[in-house]
């Protein structure tokens, strides 16, 4: 094995406009200095040492890492970091080329720097900001020049910094601004576990001085969730709750003496609180419905909460209220215009005079609102966050962290209230969710989510036993899921994560030879879709911060965005000719709960609404003659000319309880069954009008259901393997 290139002591070099300066492990350029990983500076000096040479990976990796065992997952994000850090273009590269399935070449010369430049950038340190001179503890770090580009494509490549559990923040980018307005780049937090019990803590809320995280806890099986606190520098937390029924959704008052929380009842849920050393329950509030998030005002003299109101359909919305907890009373404070799903999570500002609260659209797309705290018209703060978990204030109120899903995977970023631009934070948690932030001290608490999901595979025998073992089949040590059989069954097509960024792959029918097939390197990638010729594959992406339909030649290539706009437009499947991308979309203005279901011109800029009110799951027949579809909330499975309107639909006798996993086949409908023993899978006979049981599938909970062309092999996503515990950061430096 060959020896890392560090070992040499390299000099430096210049890279167009930036100097690479290998011994200090720096680069510099565009008026900032960037502290890298010493692995990272080793890949590059060895592609600069052979500038314009193909590189395979395999040579990369033996003199890079030598005789340390790594995968090709370590080379591939080390090449994706560098590209992020040099602003380089995967698709047009300017520094590092990908050759397909070979390695890796520098194309950009590689030049001495001048010895004015290498003295000013060699003076030029990068201190961490707890030893800057000059910088006060807690003081918001400079951001970089501004670039010509919007502000959600400059957030689209966040890659974590990690290599290794042992990893921990290197540097913090001091940077000069040229405009107010100017992008900034990610933060790192150094984060450590504050719970790890067996089991999943969930919806931390920590005191405002920092010293007390109350959270529920459903102990080591996961058979009661209760109330817990723990205090710093503590292992035993203290139970407040003994209740066999669900709690959850803590909040502390203002004065830390107090805590209240939701409890699940026979019928609705109510609002209680208990003292944090422990005591009796005290029922403030009784609803009709579960009621998703409370806080307490600083001034402690209100709750406020989510409830559905007892208004509308089916599904009512929810909508904030006020709970005065002196009179116990309850006022409505937003009512959520027609087509939305309602209002949930309020959380008061520090100074107690703004409310915020998430809103979500018809479908189920959520964003972040602010609005007086007395009432008045909400403010829309963020645009097409796809999928949002939890925020908190900042304690200046100039800002919220929020857990959004803008990159491939739940992570935490700091929105600013004057103009909601984003800061992303980098945690090195595979999902972060629900921050909580003490309004004293800024220390920050959220989940550490960590699952593992694999591809299972079942065999069908038909006139036998339709129940078999599941076997793993596409798997790693990250997120596998959506798999989707090509229409000659000789390959799938699936999401994964095991890149570190959600991206799309490809293998063979058995399993063997899976290749990368997107590179998007950060943004939101899913739901992939084969052509009926099985030549291109349809896909979305959100690196422009919204969900957009993307196609990609099978045998690999550019992907080529079909939808560009400011909306989010979710893949459902391709019409049987291949023309159209049938869309769940929120590009309608009127906002009237009705066509959300959307087709697109795959090579065109044609695009019918279809009249489907808020219909959000749809997929055609293959001899494209109906239409099936679903709405969210509604276990109903529809069918209606694909021609024709919503009056001419006719409801089929299936029940979808997992209206993510259906999928249409030529002789019926493919779809889950829950029951005590697992969830079911069942074929809906077009012919016959009944169903009849194909299999048992255990521990089914991802999106994702394959039948093979022939019938006779069934594929689904399942998590083997979760974790949600509760991580701490004491200094949010930069943020307040």
């Amino acid at each position: 094995m060959g020896q890392p290139p560090r070992s040499s002591r390299p000099r430096p070099f210049q890279l167009h406009e930036w100097l690479i300066l290998p011994e200090l492990h720096r680069v510099s350029g565009h008026g900032q200095a960037i502290q890298v990983e010493p692995r990272l500076i080793d890949v590059l000096v060895y592609l600069a040492d052979h500038a314009g040479r193909v590189i395979t990976r395999d040579e990369l990796m033996d003199a890079v890492w030598g005789e340390v065992i790594v995968n090709e997952e370590s080379l591939t994000r080390a090449i994706s970091e560098l590209r992020r850090i040099l602003r380089d273009d995967r698709s047009a590269p300017r520094f590092i080329e990908t050759i397909r399935k070979t390695g890796y070449r520098l194309v950009a010369p590689v030049v001495a720097p001048a010895p004015g430049v290498l003295s000013a950038a060699t003076a030029l340190g990068v201190p961490s900001a707890a030893t800057a001179p000059g910088v006060p503890s807690g003081a918001t770090a400079p951001a970089s020049p501004a670039r010509a580009q919007d502000l959600r494509t400059r957030l689209r490549r966040i890659i974590p910094l990690a290599f290794g559990a042992a990893a921990v923040v290197i540097a913090i980018l001091l940077l000069r601004p040229t405009t107010p307005r100017a992008p900034i780049e990610p933060l790192v937090l150094t984060s450590v576990p504050f719970t790890t019990y067996t089991g999943e803590e969930t919806r931390p809320a920590i005191s405002s001085d920092g010293t007390r995280v109350a959270f529920c806890w459903g102990g080591p099986e996961g058979e009661n969730f209760d109330i817990y606190v723990k205090q710093r520098n503590t292992e035993i937390p203290l139970r407040l709750t003994d209740d066999l029924t669900y709690e959850s959704n803590p909040a502390w008052s203002p004065d830390g003496t107090t805590i209240a929380f939701v409890r699940r009842l026979e019928q609705g849920a109510g609002i209680f609180t208990v003292p944090a050393i422990g005591g009796v329950p005290r029922r403030l509030y009784l609803g009709e419905h579960w009621i998703p998030g409370i806080d307490w005002s600083p001034d402690g003299k209100w709750i406020a909460f989510a409830e559905r109101s007892s208004y509308g359909e089916q599904e009512p919305p929810s909508r904030i209220q006020l709970l005065s907890l002196e009179t116990l009373e309850a006022r409505p404070l937003t009512i959520p215009p027609p087509g939305y799903r309602g209002d949930t999570t309020p959380a008061f500002s520090p100074d107690g005079e703004t409310l915020a609260f998430l809103r979500a659209d018809d479908l189920g797309l959520l964003d972040l609102y602010l609005m007086p705290a007395g009432g008045g018209r909400p403010r829309r703060l963020t645009r097409g966050g796809i999928e949002l978990h939890g925020f908190d204030w900042l304690p200046d109120g100039r800002g919220l962290v929020i857990s959004s899903m803008s990159t491939g995977s739940l992570s935490l970023w700091r929105v600013a209230v004057a103009g909601g631009e984003l800061l992303p934070l980098i945690t090195f948690a595979d999902w972060a969710a629900n921050p909580s932030i003490a309004s004293q001290t800024g220390a920050l608490v959220y989940e550490d989510i960590r699952f593992d999901s694999n591809i299972f595979r079942v065999t069908l025998s038909p006139g036998e036993d339709p129940l078999h073992e599941a076997d793993p089949f596409i798997g790693s040590t990250h997120w596998d899921s959506e798999p989707e059989y090509s229409p000659d069954g000789s390959r799938i097509v699936f999401t994964s994560k095991r890149t570190g960024e959600r991206e799309i792959w490809l293998c063979r029918a058995d399993g063997s030879r899976p290749e990368q097939l997107t590179f998007f390197e950060g943004p939101l990638v899913g739901r992939p879709s084969w052509s009926p010729d099985g030549t291109r594959i349809a896909f979305e992406a959100g690196p422009r911060g919204y969900a957009n339909a993307y196609v990609v030649a099978a045998d690999g290539g550019t992907a080529r965005a079909v939808t560009s706009d400011e909306h989010n437009d979710l893949i459902l499947g391709w019409s049987h000719d291949g023309i159209w991308l049938y869309l769940a979309s929120d590009r309608t203005t009127d906002r009237d709960g009705s066509g959300q279901l959307w087709r697109h011109e795959v090579d065109g800029d044609r695009a019918e609404r279809l009249a489907i009110s808020a219909c959000v799951v749809a997929k055609e027949a293959a001899d494209g003659a109906h239409l099936f579809f679903a709405r969210i909330g509604e276990p109903e499975l529809w069918r209606m000319p694909i021609d024709g309107d919503e009056e001419e639909a006719e409801r089929l006798p299936i029940a979808l309880e997992d209206i993510s996993n259906w999928a249409v086949r030529p002789e019926g409908i493919l779809y889950v069954e829950l029951s005590d023993a697992g969830p079911l899978v069942k074929l809906y006979e077009f012919e016959s009008g009944a169903s009849r049981l194909l299999g048992q599938l255990p521990g089914l909970c991802q999106p994702g259901l394959a039948l093979s062309p022939d019938g006779g092999t069934l594929l689904y996503a399942r998590t083997d393997h979760r974790s949600v515990d509760i991580a701490v950061c004491d200094r949010l430096a930069g943020l307040w």
